[in-house]
């Protein structure tokens, strides 16, 4: 499924009101390609985050549109956007999103979980998906009791878990180490090589060994 955005843009009111306003993304027209894994770097605060959570309809834009296939994410319900969400995008947040009262296998189903219940193929993904991203031995236990770098990987399983159609990585890698860095870039890039539209948002310098088509971001502009 293919990702467009259209004259997208974000901006903030300061607290002085509307005649002064932070441009957090400058109007931009993009296009997320299936079958590609698309990295886009730059320094924090750049706007990255920003349009990565615009383009899953976590956050709404100033202006513009996003299609996803021939669905305009803003003109649905929340609660449309959201079910549309989980059955079609997966997102990779950047910061720690476990339910701490589930166990690491639990959490990795909850897309399955939220709208029904899981099966034995749904389940065999996911143990498959934690045995790729090397915490398998964790699946019963509480994320409690999880490094950040491993609450990383059960969080990327559980984005990957509905084999979704568009993939929205935010800092995927972070608190990984090397050996660590390079699983999660080749799941990304088996994710993109199976039809998934994936955008990774990083400022890795090694990302771009996996990627099919690189973009910068700086001041929330968006470059090739």
């Amino acid at each position: 499924m293919k990702m467009t955005a259209q004259g997208l843009t974000k901006e903030y009111a300061r607290k002085s009101g509307n005649a002064n306003r932070f441009t957090a993304l400058h109007p931009l027209d993009f296009t997320l390609e299936t079958g590609a894994l698309t990295v886009l770097m730059g320094r924090s605060g750049s706007g990255k985050s920003t349009l990565l959570n615009l383009l899953a309809g976590l956050m709404r834009p100033t202006g513009g549109t996003v299609l996803a296939g021939e669905t305009d994410l803003f003109a649905l319900s929340d609660r449309e956007l959201s079910a549309f969400r989980n059955a079609h995008i997966g997102v990779i947040p950047q910061g720690q999103t476990a339910i701490y009262s589930l166990s690491v296998l639990e959490n990795v189903l909850l897309p399955y979980t939220l709208t029904g219940s899981a099966e034995g193929e749904e389940i065999a993904r996911a143990k498959a998906l934690l045995e790729r991203l090397d915490i398998a031995g964790l699946a019963d236990i509480s994320p409690a009791d999880l490094s950040g770098g491993e609450l990383r990987r059960m969080a990327i399983a559980r984005a990957l878990v509905r084999q979704p159609e568009i993939l929205l990585a935010d800092e995927p890698t972070a608190d990984l180490d090397d050996e660590n860095t390079a699983t999660v870039c080749k799941a990304l890039q088996a994710a993109a090589g199976a039809g998934a539209a994936v955008l990774m948002v990083t400022h890795e310098s090694g990302a771009e060994a996996y990627a099919d088509r690189m973009l910068t971001m700086q001041g929330g502009v968006l470059s090739e």
